[in-house]
Order: structure tokens, then sequence, then C-alpha cells
């Protein structure tokens, strides 16, 4: 598993499964001060600069994968897995409900309407070479409440996918100081 997702993490979701860890980050998300509030600038630099290094290892993920004798690659919505797959001859899935393309295409607009020109440049350029890198997926499963996705050309609409829900109503109410017969 190729993840920076924490292995705390990994271990408490992962519990009883079998699994190897391999610690690494293919793309930032969308940055700013809180969850609440993307900063542009930061988002599109950070992205360009996930890019770059991208390009960089692009061989020695193409290595990873063989040595490793991936038989698939599935990522949920980093581009560049998808890349490095087909590179290697692998069959590569995205599982998402959107993509950076989606996101960043947002963003790009939000500039070019605020007259920040150079900016919404920036994020076209960024845009186009993610379209380029999605398109070597050969299939982008979508689990539900999506953005409409360009992403792949193979598409299949999916079950949602989530956890059971567990009972919780009387620990809320009392945790909340609530009636529960209410």
């Amino acid at each position: 598993m190729r993840t920076d997702i924490p292995e705390w993490f990994l271990r408490q979701e992962l519990a009883g499964r079998h699994y190897h860890h391999h610690p690494a980050g293919f793309d930032c998300g969308a940055l700013g001060k809180d969850s609440t509030a993307v900063d542009t600038a930061m988002t599109f630099a950070a992205a360009a600069e996930v890019m770059k290094q991208n390009a960089t290892r692009l061989e020695s993920e193409i290595q990873f994968l063989k040595s490793h004798q991936v038989r698939v690659v599935i990522t949920d919505m980093p581009s560049f897995p998808l890349v490095a797959a087909r590179r290697a001859g692998i069959p590569a899935i995205c599982i998402t409900n959107f993509t950076w393309v989606e996101i960043y295409a947002a963003l790009a607009d939000r500039a070019r309407a605020a007259g920040e020109g150079s900016l919404a440049t920036a994020g076209d350029d960024l845009v186009k070479t993610l379209r380029e890198e999605y398109a070597n997926g050969d299939l982008l499963l979508i689990p539900g409440m999506a953005l409409e996705m360009g992403a792949c050309a193979r598409q299949m609409t999916i079950p949602v996918i989530a956890r059971a829900g567990r009972a919780r109503r009387a620990l809320l109410c009392e945790r909340l100081g609530l009636d529960p017969e209410l």
C-alpha cells in the first residue's frame, strides 16, 4: 500500500487484515488555513511542486510496482499512480466521487472571476496535466454523490461505500442531556 495516511490510522482501520505500508504521497489536495477556506495560490503552488516531484520519481515508482509484483493499482484520487501503472503495464482503477480536475478547475475559475489572471492560468495548466494523468486510468468507479467527471474514458457508478452504522442514540442523548423518548 502506497499512501501518506499515517500508519496508526491504517492499523486501526485495517485491524486483523494483512497489508504492507510503503509511505508515499502523490498529491497535495486543497490547502488553506482551515477545512472551510481554500487558499488557491498556496494550493496551486503546492500542486505544481508535487507534480514536479512526481515527474522526477516516475521511473522509481514504475520499478516499485514491478519489483513488488503489483497486479492492479487502485487510487482514491491522486492521478500520478495511474500514470505509473500505465507505464508499468498494470491495470489502474480510480475510485472517487471527484477528481482534482473538478476542484482545481473551479478554483481557477474563481481566480479568473476575481481578476487574478496569472493564478487562473497556473490553475489551467495544472488542470491540463491532471486531465492527461487521469486519462491513464483504465476504469473510474464512482461511488455515488459525485461531481460529473471526465477523468477516465471508462466509468461505472457503484453503490456508496460506507461502513454500517452503529446505534448511538442513547449514548448521544445521555451525553447531550436530551430525552431519548423525544
